[in-house]
């Protein structure tokens, strides 16, 4: 690979990774930051089933379990609400 090659694709890259980042992420919306501590155990099997739905992050899974408990499913964005747990969860509101 020649020196010219190499610039024209680093050059491709950086335009990209520019762009991107001048996107960011689409908003969901107002939100209020809640912090709370769990036990590890608890964070592990929230962990699994973040994975298991395919959610981003905790976070948003725990966001998804809360919309859902509350009969907001409205604000489930990010994934099927089957895909939430449905047993083990605190009783419906």
């Amino acid at each position: 690979m020649n020196l010219d090659k190499v610039v024209t694709t680093l050059s491709k890259q950086d335009e990209m990774a520019e762009r991107s980042s001048l996107m960011g992420m689409a908003s969901k919306g107002p939100r209020t930051v809640v912090t709370s501590r769990v036990p590890n155990d608890l964070y592990e099997i929230l962990e699994a089933r973040r994975e298991e739905a395919g959610v981003h992050s905790v976070s948003q899974f725990v966001s998804y379990v809360l919309a859902d408990y509350v009969g907001r499913t409205d604000l489930i964005l990010e994934v099927d609400q089957k895909a939430l747990p449905k047993e083990g969860v605190v009783p419906a509101a």
